[in-house]
C-alpha cells in the first residue's frame, strides 16, 4: 500500500507543508453542524487546521481515535471531502490512504455505500463536469480498495455512463473540422475513459449486462486507424477481456487464423488494418495470466502464433506507429516467454520463427526511434534468459555466432554481445569468442560506439568477476587492458570510456585504486582518475599528501588534465566540505590563469567546476553558521571562524580580480569565462549581505558596474545577456540610475546605437534598452523628451515604445525619401530591433487598451517599412541592387554615404520633416497626454510650452480650442527638434568624383543599402512573429485575431518575393511561430487558417505562371516558397501528421507529374528537399523516403536544368536521410552505410524500381561515337555504393543484391568516365565473398582475350583496382597474373589510350611489391622509359591538350615514373629518378619528388644525390613542384645542405605569394643556420619575425614558429659585444618569441611550450611557459645587453599598440560593410603589457645606476630598432629607450587614446629609476589630469590610476 506523500508534523524533518495554507474543506463547520451538531468538535481541529500539515495530522487522528458512534457521520463527512477536494490535492490522498486501514466491516461498508452514492450522483449529473468525473472514477482505482469496491458496486450506471462519455468524445474526435488543440484534448479525455472502462470491466466479468454493447464499440475503436495507438490497444485489452469470458476458443481461433494468413476468417481483422491485429495482440498479452498463458501454448501454442502474428506487421508495415506497436508488443511477448520458459523449461517452439525472429533484431536494434532500440535490446535479454532457461542452447549459440559475424563497427552487434555476456553462460560466451575484450576495445577510437562499448565491456567486467575465484588475476586480464589503453590514447572517447569501466571494476573491487596506484607507472592522468573514484566512493580527501601531484598537473600542458586536476579538487561527495586555506589559493590561482581557454569545451567544463566550486564554499559556509549555533560544536567555534572570514576576504579578492580581468580589449574567451563566473557568483551569493556571513557588495562600485556597462558593447550576444543580468541585480544608485541627467544620456546614446548603420551597435541599443527600463529616473526623462509635465512610473514601457516608433517613423520618412540616404543616417532596422527588445520585457498582466491601439500603428508603420526596402530584397539581385539613377545629384549622394559608411561621420547632417507625413504617435497623444495631464491644468501647460519652448506669447486658449492647439504646439515642436537636412554641394563633392571613386562608392553603398533593407524585413519579421506568440485565447491581448490574419498573410508574401536568403530564413522563423500559434488557438478562424495558407500555396505551385502567386521565385531554391511549407507542417501538433502526409502526397505526385509545369516540378522538389531536411519531422518524413528516390531519381533525367538540379539537391538530402550524417569529409564511412537486407526492407518498392531504371537506361549504346549521358543511373549506382552484403544474404531475402549485378557490370563499360567510375564501386559488395577469386579471375581472362572496347576495358580495369582496396590478400594473386608480356603489350606497348594504359599501371604499382617476376617489370619499364622520353610522344600539357586522345597522356606519364622510380629503387638505381626530375611534364616531377622524398626520410638506399637536387632549386618554376621540391631537400641531411644558399632562399621567400613554398622554404631555411653565415643567420631571423605577423597564413606561421624552435641553441647564449650581428639576430629571434605568445592559433602557441621544454626541460601549459620564457629573455638579454633587452620588450608591446591601437584611421582603400582585413581576435595589448613589463620593471630595478645608465642612454643599432618598432605618429626616430620615453611623454600632452594612456602608465611605472624619474613625474601629472576628467571609468582604468596616483605621491 503507498503511502501519502504529503507531510503532517508528526513526520519529522523539515515540512514544507507547515508553509502551505490549509485547504477549503467541504462539508465545513457549519455544513457538519446541519447534519450532526453533536460532531462539530470532533471535525473542527480540522477544519479550522492553521495550515495544511495540521490538516494532515488532524486526519489521521481522527482515524486513529474514531468511535462506532462515529461512524456515520465521519463516513459521510470523509467521502464528501474526498470527492470536493481538488483533482491534485494532497489532502484527497491522505483520506483515501486513511480509509484504506479501515479494519471494522460496518465503518467499511458506509464508506462504499458513499462512495456508490457521490458516484452515482456524478454520474447523472450535467455534462460540464464529465471530465472531472471520470478523472475521480480514475482516482478511485489508484490504490483505494474502498474506493474500487463503491465504484463496482455501481458499475451498470458508471458503465453506461462512461460508454456515452467515450461515443461522443470519438465522434468529436473525428469530427474533419475539429481544432488541432481540441482533437488532442478530446482524444486525452477518450483516452482517460477507455482506462476507467478497463477497470471497470476487469471488476465485472461475468456479470457485464452491457458485454455486447462494449465489445462493439470498442471493436469499432481499435478499428479506427487515425487514433493513437496506446489508445485502441486499451480497447484491444477489453475486448479480449469481454470475448474470452464468453468464448476464449474464439480468441484462440483468431490467432491462428491471423499467424497463417494474416487475417482472420470473417475478416474482422485484417493486415490492411495492422493497428487493430496489435491491438488484438496486445489485449491477449496483457490480459492473460501466466497460468492462462501456459495452458494455451501447452494446447494452442499461443506464444508462437502470436510471436508470427508481431513478425508479420514488422515485416509489412513501416509505418512509425506500427514499429512502435509490435516493438512494444514484443518486448510484452518476451516476458510472457521468459515466465513460461522458467516454469516449463521449454522453448523449442521458437525454432519455428528463429530466422525471422533474429532477422527483426538485427533490424530494429539499429533503429532511428531510439525507444524501438532500447525495446528491442529489452526484447533481446527476455529472449536469451528464456532460452536458456528452456534449455535451447542451439538456438542461442546460432544467435551468438549470427551476431560474432557482424561488421565489427556495427552497434547491433556491440548490443547483441552486451545482451548475450549478460544473460548467457560467460565461460560459453569466451569460448566461441576469446577475442571478445580485445576486439571490443579496439573499436574505443570511435566516439559515437562510446556508449555501447561502455555497456558491453560493463557486462563483462560484471561476468568475468563473479566467475573468477582469484581477484588478482581478474585485474590483469580485465582491468590491465583498461589501463594500457587509457595510457596510450588520450582522446576524449578513451577517456569517458575507461573512466566509466574503472569506476564499475572499482564498484567490483576496491582494491582497484590502489592496484593502479602502487603500479608506480600510472600518468598523472590516471593517478587523477584514480583519486577522483576514490572521492566519489567516499575515500578521506588529503589536500596535503597530493598536493605535489596536483600542482604539477596544473602546470601540466594538456588542458584535459589540468581540468581534471581542477575538478578533483572541487567535486567532492559532500556538498559543504569545507576547503583548507592552501587548497582554495591554488585553486583561485589556477581560476585566474585559466579565464583565457580558447576551446569551447575547455570553457564549459572550466565554468562548471567554478560554479560547483562556488556552491560548495556558499553551502559549506551556510552549514558552518547552522554549526556556530549549536553548542555541541564549541570547540570548533574558532576554527570555523577563521574559515568563514578566508572565506569571504577570498571570494571578494576573486570578485574583484574577475572585474579587473574586464580590461579594454579583452579577448573572447576571457571576456566568455570572466562574465559567466559573475554570473554564477550573482546568482549563487549574490552582491549583498547574506546570512552565511559572506559580503560581496563591497565589491560592487560605480567602477566595477561601468565595465559590466561596457559589456554590453560586447560583439557577442551571450556576453551582453550575461552583463545585463549582472546588473539587473545591480542597485540602482550604483549605477547613478537616479539621476535623469545621466539616464538622459545613456538613453541618448541609445537613440545614436539604432541609427547606427552597424548591426553590432543596434543590438547593443536593445540591451541598453532593457536595462534602463529599471532606472528609476528614466519616467521623468521619458516624459520630458515627450514636452509631458508628470509621468507614472507604470507607464515607462509604454513611453519608451512611443518615442521610439516616433524615432522609427522618422527614418522611415527619409526612406521614402532616399532609401540610400536612411542606410548612412538612420537604417531602420535598429530602431525596429529595439521595439522588439521593449515589447519582450512587457508582461502580459500590462496589456491594455492603449498597447493594442499603439501596436496596431507600429504594424502598419512595418508594412510601410516592408513597402520601402522591398524594392531590395524583392529583386533578382539583391546583392548589387543600387536603386538610383547615376546622375550628378546621385553621384553626390553616393560619395556621401560612402564617406559615413567608413565610420567618417564627424559631420552629422540634419534632417528634413516631411510634413506630409505624421511623426507623432497618436495614440500616445489620445492616452497617455490624457493620463499625465489632470484635466483642470492642461491647458496652462500648453500655454507654459508655448512660452518657454517657442518664445512666443498666446492667449489663453478657450476649452472648445484645447485639442487644436495641442495639435499646433505638436507641430512646433517637432520643427524645433527636426531641422532641414543639407546635402553636400557640388563643389565640395565634384572633387573626389573620379571614376574609381564612384566605383568604390557604388560597392559601399550597395552593401550598406543591401544591409539596411535585408536586416529591415528580419527585424519586420521577429517583430510580427513575437507579438503573435503573445496572442491567447482568453485574456487581454495587444494583437487581434484579425491582426494576425494580416500578419499571416504579409509573411506569406514576404516569404513568396523575397530573394535574399538572410531576409527570408528570419521570416521563417517568424512564420514558424505564427503558424505555431494558429495551430494551438481554439478559434476556428485561426486555427484552420494554416490549412488555407498551405492550399494557397500548393496551387499557386501547381498552377505555375497562371496561379495567383505567378512570381514565386524559381532560382536561388524557390527561395522562401519551402519555407513556407515547412513552417505550416512542421509546427502541427496532430502527432499523425495529417496535414504534413497530404502535403507530401500532393508534392510527390506533382513533382513526378510529366503534364505539370517545369517550373512548378522544381518548386515541388525544392520544397521536397526542405522537408526531407527538417530534423523536426522526425520519423513522419520516413515513410516517404521510398517516392521522394523515385522522384528524385526520375528529375536527374529532365531536359530543364532547373529541374535537373533541383532532383540532385533533393537527392542529398535524401541519402543525408537514409545513410546519416557524413562522418568522414574524403571517403565514405562504414556508418554511413547499411546492409542491403536491412535497405530494401526498409524501402522494398526500391528494389524493382532500381532495377527497371537500369533496364530503360542501357549504359553501353550501339551506336558508337555517340555520347549518352546516362544521369538517372548515377544517383542509383551512388546508393549501391552505399550498401553492403549483408551475414545472412542469402537466407530469406527477397530483396538480393545480386540481381543488380549484371546491371552494374553494364555501366562499367559506360562512356561516361564518372559512371564508370561509380559503377566499379558499387561493383564490390554485389559480388558474394566467396566468389570473388573467381570473379576476378573472370575479369583478368576477359581483359586478356576478348577484344573490348578502351571504356569496357578501363571499367574492367577499375574494378580490379576496388577489388585490390576491398580485398588486400589479392595482391599476391593479381601480381603474377597481370605482370606478364602479352598483357603489356597489349595494355601499353600497343595501347593508344593513354587512360587504360594509366589505369593498368595503377594496378601494377598496387602489386609491385608483391610480384617476383623481375624479368616482365624490367621490360614494362624500358617500355615506359621509352614513352616517356620519346620526343614523338607529347609529353607537353599543351599539346596533349589539344587533341582528345593525348588528354589522359600527363596521367599516364604520372603512373609510369611512379613505376619507373619505385623500380630503380628496389634494385637500388638512382638513374632514372634523377632525370625524371627535370621532365617536361610537371606532373611527372612532382610525382618523382614526393617519392624522393619518402626515400630520403625513410633513409633508403641508394643515395640521392643532393647537389644536383638543390640544384633544381634554381630552376624549378611550377608552384607546386617548387614546394615539393623545398620539403624535399629539408629532407636532407645537414652535412648536405650548406648556409650559402641561404640568401637565394630567402630572396625565393620574399618574392613567392604561395603560402606553401613559403613554409617550406622557412623550413629548409631553419636546417642551414648550423653552417651559415652571420648575415644570413640576421637576414633569416628578420624574415621569422615577419613570417609571424597575423596576417600570414597559418601554414607560414606554423612554419616559422618550429624554425625558432628548431634552432633553439641560439637562444641560449647572447653573443659577445664584438659580434654585433649575431647580438642582433639574437634579440631579433627573442622578439619573435614573444610574438608567439599572441597569436590567436593554440597550435602556435603549443610551440611557446615545445621551446621551453627544449630551454629548460620542463613541457608545461603555454600561459605559464610564456611568463618563463619572458624571465629567461630577459636573464640572458637583460644581463649581458640591458638596452636591447629593455627595447625588445618595450618595442613587442608598442608595436602592438601603433599597429592596432585604438587611434587608427580607418582606411577608404580597405574598409568594406563586411570586411575587416586580416585580424587576431586572441591577442590582448594589455595582457601583453602585463605579462612583459612586470618582469622588465624587476629588471630594471636590479641593474647597478651603471647598467641603467647603459640600459636607457646608449644607442641601439638603428636597423634593429627599426625592425622592432614600426614608424611612430609624427614620423618621429628614436636611437635609445630614453629618447623613446620622452617622445611618449610628450604625446601625452596631446590627444591619445584611453588605451594608449593605460600602456604608458604601466610602461612608466616599471620603467621608473633615477634616469627615467623626470620623465616619468612629467608624463603622469599630465596623464593623471587627462584621468581626473574621464567619465565613466571602468574598475580596470581606475586601477591603473592608482597605479600611477601612487607613483607621483612617491615621486
Amino acid at each position: 500500500m503507498s503511502t501519502s506523500k504529503v507531510r503532517g508534523t508528526s513526520n519529522g524533518g523539515s515540512n514544507a507543508n507547515s508553509t502551505k495554507p490549509r485547504e477549503n474543506l467541504i462539508p465545513d463547520i457549519e455544513d457538519i453542524s446541519q447534519i450532526d451538531s453533536s460532531s462539530v468538535e470532533f471535525f473542527k481541529p480540522i477544519v479550522e487546521a492553521e495550515n495544511l500539515a495540521l490538516q494532515v495530522d488532524g486526519i489521521r487522528d481522527l482515524m486513529k481515535n474514531i468511535s462506532k458512534d462515529k461512524f456515520q457521520i465521519s463516513a459521510i463527512v470523509l467521502v464528501q471531502w474526498y470527492f470536493n477536494c481538488g483533482l491534485k490535492s494532497g489532502i484527497r490522498k491522505v483520506i483515501s490512504n486513511c480509509l484504506n486501514t479501515i479494519k471494522d466491516e460496518d465503518f467499511a461498508s458506509l464508506v462504499i455505500e458513499q462512495i456508490s452514492v457521490h458516484i452515482r450522483k456524478a454520474c447523472d449529473e450535467e455534462e460540464g463536469t464529465s471530465v472531472d468525473t471520470v478523472k475521480r472514477i480514475l482516482l478511485l482505482f489508484d490504490n483505494f480498495k474502498y474506493g474500487e469496491s463503491g465504484i463496482l458496486a455501481e458499475s451498470g450506471t458508471v458503465l453506461k455512463f462512461l460508454m456515452n462519455q467515450l461515443e461522443d468524445q470519438i465522434e468529436n474526435v473525428c469530427e474533419g473540422d475539429i481544432s488541432p488543440v481540441d482533437k488532442a484534448s478530446q482524444t486525452e479525455e477518450a483516452g482517460e475513459s477507455i482506462r476507467a472502462l478497463v477497470y471497470l470491466v476487469k471488476g465485472n466479468l461475468g456479470k457485464l449486462d452491457l458485454g455486447d454493447a462494449i465489445s462493439s464499440l470498442v471493436y469499432r475503436i481499435l478499428c479506427q486507424g487515425d487514433l493513437p495507438l496506446d489508445l485502441r490497444s486499451n480497447c484491444g485489452i477489453i475486448y479480449v477481456l469481454i470475448e474470452k469470458s464468453k468464448d476464449v476458443d474464439k480468441i484462440y481461433r483468431y490467432v491462428e487464423e491471423i499467424s497463417k494468413s494474416s487475417s482472420t476468417a470473417d475478416s474482422i481483422f485484417s493486415a490492411s488494418n495492422p493497428g487493430s491485429i496489435l491491438s488484438l495482440m496486445h489485449g491477449i498479452m496483457s490480459t492473460f495470466s501466466k497460468e492462462e498463458v501456459a495452458e494455451a501454448q501447452k494446447n494452442r501454442g499461443i506464444l508462437g502464433h502470436v510471436l508470427l502474428c508481431y513478425l508479420s506487421i514488422a515485416s509489412q508495415d513501416k509505418e512509425t506507429q506500427s514499429v512502435l506497436g509490435h516493438n512494444r508488443g514484443l518486448l510484452n511477448w518476451s516476458s510472457k516467454f521468459l515466465d513460461y520458459c522458467k516454469a516449463n523449461n521449454c522453448a523449442a517452439f521458437v525454432t519455428n520463427s528463429q530466422k525471422d525472429l533474429f532477422q527483426y533484431i538485427w533490424n530494429h536494434l539499429e533503429h532511428p526511434v531510439d525507444s524501438v532500440k532500447h525495446n528491442t535490446k529489452s526484447f533481446v535479454n527476455n529472449l536469451i534468459q528464456g532460452l536458456v532457461a528452456g534449455n535451447a542452447d542451439d538456438q542461442i549459440d546460432q544467435l551468438l555466432a549470427d551476431t560474432i559475424a557482424l561488421p565489427l563497427h556495427k552497434k547491433a552487434r556491440l548490443v547483441a554481445l552486451s545482451c548475450m555476456v549478460k544473460s548467457y553462460n560467460i565461460q560459453r560466451v569466451v569460448e566461441v569468442y576469446p577475442n571478445i575484450q580485445s576486439d571490443i576495445l579496439s573499436l574505443s577510437s570511435e566516439y559515437a560506439l562510446v556508449g555501447q562499448i561502455v555497456d558491453v565491456y560493463d557486462n563483462l567486467l560484471g561476468a568475468l568477476f563473479k566467475n573468477c575465484s582469484d581477484s588478482n588475476s581478474w585485474f590483469e586480464s580485465s582491468v590491465k587492458p583498461l589501463i594500457e589503453l587509457y595510457n596510450s590514447q588520450g582522446t576524449q572517447g578513451v577517456t569517458q570510456l575507461v573512466t566509466n569501466l574503472l569506476k564499475r571494476a572499482v564498484k567490483l573491487d576496491p582494491q582497484v585504486i590502489d592496484l593502479i596506484l602502487a603500479d608506480g607507472k600510472s600518468s598523472n592522468k590516471l593517478a587523477l582518475c584514480c583519486l577522483k573514484m576514490g572521492r566519489e566512493i567516499a575515500q578521506e580527501w588529503n589536500f596535503a599528501k597530493h598536493k605535489a601531484l596536483i600542482t604539477a598537473s596544473f602546470e601540466d600542458f594538456s588542458d584535459e588534465i589540468r581540468l581534471q586536476a581542477f575538478g578533483l579538487c572541487i567535486e567532492s561527495h559532500s556538498t559543504v566540505e569545507a576547503f583548507s586555506q592552501p587548497e582554495l589559493e591554488l585553486l583561485y590561482s589556477f581560476i585566474s590563469s585559466h579565464l583565457i581557454l580558447q576551446s569551447p569545451s575547455a570553457q564549459q567544463v572550466f565554468t562548471v567546476l567554478v560554479k560547483k566550486m562556488l556552491k560548495r564554499i556558499y553551502e559549506g559556509a551556510a552549514a558552518m553558521c547552522k554549526k556556530l549555533t549549536q553548542k555541541k560544536f564549541e570547540k570548533e567555534f574558532e576554527t570555523i571562524e577563521t574559515t568563514l572570514a578566508f572565506y569571504n576576504s577570498s571570494l571578494q579578492e576573486l570578485v574583484i580580480t574577475m572585474f579587473g580581468n574586464l580590461f579594454p580589449c579583452a579577448n573572447f574567451p576571457r571576456r566568455s569565462t570572466v562574465l559567466e563566473i559573475l554570473c554564477c557568483v550573482n546568482t549563487i551569493i549574490g552582491f549583498k549581505t547574506t546570512t552565511q556571513r559572506i559580503d560581496l557588495s563591497g565589491t560592487i562600485t560605480q567602477a566595477t558596474a561601468n565595465s559590466l556597462l561596457n559589456c554590453l558593447h560586447d560583439s557577442y550576444d551571450n556576453n551582453k545577456e550575461k552583463a545585463l543580468s549582472i546588473l539587473k541585480s545591480i542597485p540602482p544608485h550604483v549605477l547613478n540610475f537616479h539621476s535623469p541627467d545621466h539616464v538622459s544620456d545613456h538613453l541618448t546614446e541609445c537613440f545614436n546605437l539604432m541609427s547606427s548603420s552597424k548591426p553590432p551597435d543596434c543590438i547593443t541599443a536593445s540591451y541598453f534598452l532593457k536595462l534602463l527600463l529599471t532606472a528609476p529616473a528614466l519616467p521623468w526623462v521619458l516624459a520630458d523628451r515627450l514636452s509631458l509635465i508628470t509621468s507614472k512610473p507604470e507607464t515607462v514601457k509604454f513611453m519608451l515604445a512611443v518615442n521610439i516608433r516616433n524615432s522609427l517613423v522618422e527614418q522611415l520618412a527619409t526612406a521614402e525619401t532616399s532609401l540610400l540616404d536612411a542606410a548612412a543616417d538612420g537604417p531602420m532596422y535598429g530602431t525596429i530591433a529595439a521595439l522588439k527588445s521593449v515589447y519582450e520585457e512587457l508582461k502580459p498582466d500590462e496589456f491594455s487598451e492603449e498597447w493594442e491601439h499603439l501596436t496596431k500603428d507600429i504594424i502598419s508603420v512595418c508594412y510601410n517599412v516592408w513597402r520601402v526596402v522591398s524594392s531590395v530584397v524583392a529583386s533578382d539581385s539583391p546583392e548589387g541592387h543600387l536603386p538610383m539613377d547615376q546622375d550628378q545629384e546621385g553621384r553626390q549622394r553616393l560619395q556621401r554615404v560612402m564617406k559615413q559608411s567608413l565610420g567618417n561621420k564627424s559631420v552629422v547632417a540634419d534632417k528634413k520633416r516631411d510634413d506630409s507625413f505624421d511623426l507623432y504617435c497618436a495614440v500616445f497623444n489620445q492616452v497617455v497626454v490624457s493620463d499625465v495631464f489632470p484635466d483642470e491644468i492642461a491647458e496652462e501647460i500648453v500655454d507654459e510650452l508655448v512660452d518657454d519652448i517657442l518664445g512666443q506669447t498666446k492667449e489663453t486658449p478657450q476649452a472648445d480650442k484645447a485639442e487644436t492647439e495641442l495639435k499646433v504646439l505638436e507641430r512646433q515642436l517637432s520643427e524645433v527638434v527636426i531641422a532641414d537636412e543639407t546635402l553636400l554641394s557640388p563643389e565640395e563633392d565634384i572633387s573626389e568624383s573620379s571614376e574609381s571613386g564612384l566605383t568604390k562608392a557604388r560597392e559601399v553603398s550597395s552593401q550598406m543599402l543591401l544591409l539596411c533593407a535585408w536586416r529591415s524585413v528580419k527585424e519586420i519579421s521577429l517583430f510580427l512573429g513575437d507579438l503573435c506568440k503573445t496572442f491567447t485565447g482568453s485574456g487581454v491581448n495587444i494583437v487581434t485575431s484579425e491582426q494576425i490574419l494580416d500578419i499571416a498573410s504579409f509573411l506569406m508574401d514576404l516569404l513568396s518575393e523575397t530573394k535574399h536568403r538572410g531576409a527570408f530564413e528570419q521570416a521563417y522563423v517568424a512564420f514558424s511561430k505564427l503558424c505555431s500559434c494558429l495551430w494551438q488557438s481554439s478559434h476556428s478562424e485561426l486555427h484552420s487558417h494554416p490549412h488555407q495558407l498551405l492550399d494557397e500555396v500548393l496551387y499557386s505551385i501547381s498552377e505555375g505562371k497562371k496561379g495567383s502567386k505567378s512570381n514565386l521565385c524559381a532560382t536561388r531554391r524557390s527561395a522562401g516558397v519551402p519555407f513556407i511549407v515547412q513552417a505550416v507542417v512542421s509546427t502541427e501538433i496532430d502527432s499523425a501528421g495529417s496535414t504534413f502526409k497530404n502535403t507530401m502526397e500532393k508534392l510527390l505526385k506533382l513533382a513526378g507529374d510529366n503534364t505539370a509545369d517545369a517550373e512548378s516540378r522544381v518548386h515541388s522538389l525544392n520544397i521536397l528537399r526542405a522537408l526531407y531536411r527538417d530534423s523536426k519531422l522526425g520519423d513522419l518524413v520516413s515513410t516517404f523516403v521510398e517516392e521522394g528516390v523515385k522522384v528524385a531519381i526520375v528529375g536527374f533525367k529532365a531536359s530543364d536544368w532547373a529541374e535537373r538540379n533541383a532532383a540532385t539537391l533533393l537527392f542529398s538530402a535524401l541519402m543525408t536521410r537514409i545513410f546519416g550524417v557524413k562522418r568522414e569529409k574524403d571517403t565514405v564511412s562504414n556508418k554511413n552505410c547499411l546492409t542491403g537486407k536491412v535497405f530494401f526492407q526498409r524501402y522494398p518498392t526500391l528494389h524493382q524500381f532500381f532495377l527497371g531504371q537500369f533496364e530503360e537506361n542501357p549504359s553501353a549504346p550501339k551506336d558508337r561515337g555517340v555520347l549518352v549521358l546516362d544521369s538517372a543511373l548515377y544517383p542509383i549506382l551512388l546508393v549501391l555504393s552505399r550498401i553492403f552484403p549483408s551475414p545472412t544474404e542469402l537466407l530469406n531475402n527477397p530483396y538480393q543484391l545480386s540481381a543488380f549485378l549484371p546491371f552494374v557490370e553494364t555501366c562499367t563499360r559506360s562512356s561516361v568516365l564518372q559512371t564508370r567510375r561509380l559503377a566499379a564501386s558499387a561493383l564490390i559488395p554485389l559480388v558474394q565473398y566467396e566468389e570473388v577469386d573467381l570473379y576476378v579471375a573472370d575479369l583478368i581472362k576477359k581483359i586478356c582475350g576478348e577484344k573490348l572496347s578502351q571504356n569496357a576495358l578501363h571499367g574492367m580495369l577499375l574494378q580490379l583496382k576496388e577489388f585490390l582496396k576491398k580485398f588486400g590478400d589479392l595482391e599476391g594473386l593479381l601480381a603474377d597474373i597481370l605482370l606478364t608480356n602479352p598483357l603489356v603489350d597489349k595494355l601499353v606497348k600497343d595501347n593508344a589510350c593513354s587512360l587504360t594504359s594509366a589505369a593498368f599501371i595503377t594496378l601494377v604499382n598496387m602489386v609491385l611489391d608483391k610480384s617476383s617476376n623481375s624479368e616482365c617489370i624490367s621490360y614494362l619499364q624500358s617500355i615506359l622509359v621509352e614513352k616517356l622520353f620519346d620526343e614523338k610522344e607529347s609529353s607537353n600539357a599543351d599539346t596533349a591538350l589539344t587533341l582528345p586522345s593525348d588528354v589522359w597522356k600527363p596521367l599516364f606519364f604520372r603512373r609510369a615514373a611512379r613505376l619507373i622510380v619505385k623500380s630503380s629503387f628496389a634494385k637500388e638505381e638512382i638513374s632514372f629518378a634523377v632525370k625524371l626530375l627535370v621532365h617536361p611534364e610537371y606532373e611527372v616531377r612532382q610525382e618523382v619528388i614526393e617519392l624522393v622524398r619518402d626515400h630520403l626520410s625513410a633513409g633508403l638506399k641508394p643515395d640521392i644525390p643532393c647537389q644536383e637536387l638543390m640544384s633544381l632549386l634554381f630552376c624549378e618554376k611550377h608552384p607546386a613542384c617548387l614546394e615539393k621540391l623545398l620539403d624535399c631537400c629539408s629532407k636532407l641531411s645537414k652535412e648536405h645542405l650548406l648556409g650559402d644558399q641561404i640568401p637565394f632562399l630567402l630572396s625565393l621567400i620574399e618574392s613567392t605569394d604561395n603560402d606553401d613554398i613559403k613554409a617550406a622554404g622557412i623550413s629548409l631555411c631553419s636546417k642551414m643556420l648550423s653552417s651559415s653565415d652571420p648575415t644570413s643567420r640576421l637576414s633569416w631571423a628578420l624574415m621569422i619575425k615577419d613570417s609571424l605577423e597575423c596576417q600570414n597564413n597559418l601554414v607560414v606561421r606554423e612554419a616559422a614558429a618550429k624554425a625558432i624552435v628548431d634552432n633553439s641553441s641560439f637562444l641560449v647564449e647572447v653573443p659577445k659585444s664584438d659580434q654585433f650581428v649575431e647580438r642582433k639576430a639574437c634579440v631579433l629571434l627573442w622578439f619573435s618569441c614573444l610574438k608567439l605568445l599572441l597569436d590567436d592559433e593554440s597550435s602556435l602557441r603549443d610551440q611557446v611550450s615545445i621551446l621551453n621544454e627544449k630551454l629548460s626541460g620542463s613541457k608545461i601549459n603555454p600561459t605559464l611557459a610564456g611568463e618563463k620564457l619572458v624571465d629567461l629573455m630577459l636573464n640572458k638579454i637583460g644581463k649581458s645587453w640591458p638596452a636591447a633587452g629593455v627595447a625588445a620588450c618595450i618595442c613587442s608591446v608598442l608595436s602592438l599598440l601603433f599597429e592596432h591601437g585604438d587611434f587608427t584611421e580607418t582606411s577608404s582603400e580597405v574598409d568594406k560593410a563586411f570586411d575587416k582585413n586580416e585580424m587576431n581576435n586572441y591577442q590582448e595589448l594589455l595582457s601583453l603589457a602585463m605579462l612583459v613589463l612586470p618582469p622588465l620593471g624587476r629588471l630594471v630595478r636590479k641593474l647597478s645606476p651603471k647598467m641603467q645608465e647603459k640600459a636607457f642612454n646608449v644607442d641601439l643599432p638603428e636597423d634593429l630598432v627599426s625592425t622592432m618598432l614600426p614608424e611612430l605618429p609624427g614620423a618621429v626616430t628614436v636611437y635609445n629607450i630614453k629618447q623613446l620615453l620622452e617622445y611618449m611623454a610628450a604625446r601625452a600632452c596631446g590627444e591619445t587614446g584611453e588605451m594608449e594612456g593605460l600602456v604608458m602608465v604601466m610602461m612608466f611605472n616599471s620603467l621608473r629609476c633615477k634616469i627615467s624619474e623626470e620623465t616619468f613625474l612629467r608624463f603622469q601629472t599630465i596623464q593623471g589630469e587627462k584621468f581626473s576628467k574621464m567619465k565613466n571609468k571602468s574598475f580596470f582604468v581606475e586601477s591603473i590610476e592608482q597605479l600611477g596616483a601612487t607613483g607621483l605621491k612617491q615621486g
